[in-house]
């Protein structure tokens, strides 16, 4: 059965509004800055957002990526998880410059 043009804006409106909340960083629990989310948030399958609406998926990432090429993590999440592993490594340089002046 074929949408009606009113039928398709209705979903698409009811796509771009997660799409929108997502990016702005309003991710809900036990989501992510991702399709899985977008999905579940706008009420639609994946398969439905990769085959009807994949204009609106393609806009979504990259409209993310250039969020974070622009240095902006719109998942509070992933940015944290960054943040750690940068943290990790440092330390783990520090520490590896540690030991072998304990050692002697």
């Amino acid at each position: 059965m074929a949408l009606s043009s009113e039928q398709r804006d209705q979903i698409e409106r009811r796509i771009r509004a997660p799409i929108d909340r997502l990016l702005g960083g309003q991710i809900p629990v036990g989501g992510a800055c991702d399709i899985k989310t977008l999905a579940r948030e706008a009420d639609i399958s994946r398969a439905a957002l990769y085959r009807t609406w994949g204009h609106l998926k393609d806009e979504f990432e990259q409209r993310r990526s250039a969020a974070q090429a622009g240095g902006q993590q719109p998942d509070p999440r992933e940015a944290r998880i960054a943040r750690l592993r940068e943290q990790n490594q440092r330390l783990t340089h520090k520490l590896a410059r540690t030991r072998p002046a304990a050692s002697r």
